[in-house]
């Protein structure tokens, strides 16, 4: 059986309108971060960490809600904002304050210390709440912490007590590119003397400065970041790092 002319049209003109419609996601996590001059809206994917910057720019922002939809299996999800030094910003909701932030249908997170610039948004399905004292960690409850930075990418890896008496490796899922490096060891670390080093993707080591000192580790003595450099010049230079390794074996060089 033919069909008239104008029904073919028709079912064409239906057809091509359900392929241009975009289907709606089942499920989405959502950061919002605010009263810039217009709301910034990030999505994240669920069941890995990622680290985005805010969609629309750094702000300044003074407020952030999570919205986990109903959909999502981690409920509990939590979220973390760096400043413009790559240093975790607290926030406060409800009498608690903490570094990392979560949706729990109770509304925005305020910044503690009014506006500031946000220049990464982390979600991570290993962060969890510590009202307590306000600090992020790691479920394993490490208190070995490097951090990378460079323009809008930050990334901070929790290695386990465990690296500063046997060593620890881990694989850097955004390779940047990274200016600089930091190591964090909380009071609780035996080995205070613990030293890590950067790898690049061709499996070299990144040559790190700090307080013009040049070396191929590096450690924490609470004098903050060291800064990649290269190896020959001892000029700033950004470098991808695909692993971070830290070793009781490494020495001051």
């Amino acid at each position: 059986m033919q069909l008239p002319i104008f029904i073919l049209s028709s079912l064409a003109f239906t057809g091509s309108l359900a392929v241009s419609t975009p289907r709606q996601a089942s499920s989405s996590i959502l950061v919002t971060l605010k009263p810039d001059a217009q709301d910034s809206q990030t999505y994240f994917d669920e069941g890995l960490r990622q680290i985005k910057t805010p969609v629309g720019g750094p702000g300044p922002y003074d407020t952030v809600a999570l919205d986990v939809s109903e959909n999502v299996q981690q409920q509990g999800l939590r979220c973390q904002l760096l400043d413009e030094n790559h240093m975790p910003i607290q926030l406060e909701r409800g009498g608690n304050e903490d570094t990392t932030f979560s949706d729990a249908g109770k509304g925005d997170w305020i910044f503690k210390s009014g506006e500031q610039g946000v220049t990464a948004i982390v979600c991570d399905p290993s962060f969890v709440a510590d009202s307590a004292t306000g600090a992020p960690h790691q479920t394993n409850g490490s208190s070995i912490d490097v951090r990378l930075s460079g323009g809008t990418a930050a990334l901070s890896l929790a290695f386990n007590e465990d690296a500063a008496i046997n060593g620890e490796q881990k694989t850097v899922e955004v390779t940047g590119p990274y200016d600089t490096v930091e190591l964090s060891l909380g009071t609780d670390v035996h080995n205070q003397d613990l030293r890590c080093k950067a790898v690049d993707a061709g499996g070299r080591e990144v040559t790190v400065l700090r307080q013009g000192t040049a070396a191929a580790t590096f450690a924490d003595g609470g004098n903050g970041p060291w800064t990649f450099v290269d190896s020959e010049t001892r000029l700033p230079l950004a470098s991808e790092v695909s692993q971070i390794v830290c070793d009781p074996v490494f020495v001051k060089i």
